[in-house]
């Protein structure tokens, strides 16, 4: 009998993310960049060709999640851009790091990439659909024809909004409630994320860029309005995206939080089924 295999957090689309939408790939196709010196970073680790080709694997979590404009500003990229524009165009990536691409712009992208059918050069593919499940009798196990995508969200920042602005939270809490209301099925949230957000404090792991970006602030799941966001600011409650998540059926992620963060919310929710997709294992509590 066959093993089935079930990949918790992949992203099929999001390295053909790095050049402009009229040069975008389908996430069928597979980048293929010389990059030994970044670790092969660069090019596809993840795409649904790649996929394709592993038997008896047609179940994928895809995690809603556009690069923080921090990542996308570190010259290692910049670099990448320079040396290997066939895939990677640097005025794109100078775009996604001066916050001139709204987030919620990427995530249109990303979708319109997943669910497009593979091009004549992106290969021949036996199992060749993509199939977003709304709930779990939407997956036939025995369809190995068939991906089938369950969402998660990757980082509190995805819902800012226009400019990536993050002030106004009540309106970030309304995208989560819209995303919600599409009726896809989302398996879990993770709030905290690699650069700092408005939500909670995340713990430090960004260790191969410089720091001053990633370095984590303030203190713990945040109760109250920020010092940027005093003056326009709805109240900032990091408690509020994993309450709506819990009353929604969507699993709680305690991955990338800082020990104060975990602590509090493990004093929050104590009764829960909690998903921890990976961890840092120190922390500073801040």
């Amino acid at each position: 009998m066959s093993q089935h295999f079930f990949d918790l957090h992949l992203h099929p689309a999001m390295k053909t993310l790095f050049k402009s939408p009229a040069k975008q790939r389908s996430a069928w196709y597979t980048i293929k960049v010389a990059d030994g010196a970044f670790g092969h970073a660069l090019g596809s680790q993840a795409s649904l060709g790649q996929i394709a080709q592993i038997s008896g694997m047609n179940l994928i979590c895809v995690p809603i999640y556009a690069p923080e404009s921090a990542m996308m500003q570190q010259s290692i990229l910049l670099l990448g851009a320079l040396l290997y524009g066939k895939e990677i165009d640097l005025a794109r990536v100078k775009s996604l790091g001066n916050n001139s691409i709204d987030y919620q712009e990427i995530h249109k992208e990303e979708r319109t990439q997943l669910f497009r059918k593979p091009d004549p050069g992106d290969g021949n593919f036996s199992k060749n659909k993509v199939k977003l499940l709304r709930t779990w009798s939407d997956y036939n196990p025995a369809d190995l024809d068939t991906i089938h995508v369950l969402l998660s969200v990757e980082g509190g920042h995805n819902f800012y909004g226009l400019g990536n602005d993050e002030v106004d939270t009540a309106a970030m809490l309304q995208r989560f409630q819209i995303l919600i209301d599409e009726g896809f099925l989302v398996l879990y949230i993770t709030l905290a994320h690699l650069a700092p957000n408005v939500f909670l404090n995340h713990a430090y792991g960004m260790k191969i860029f410089p720091p001053d970006k990633f370095l984590p602030l303030d203190d713990g799941i945040a109760l109250k309005p920020l010092p940027i966001a005093v003056a326009t600011s709805k109240k900032t409650n990091g408690y509020d995206f994993f309450n709506l998540a819990h009353k929604n059926g969507i699993i709680l992620d305690i991955k990338h939080m800082s020990l104060r963060s975990r602590r509090q919310f493990l004093e929050h929710f104590n009764n829960l089924l909690l998903l921890s997709t990976f961890q840092l294992l120190q922390g500073k509590l801040r």
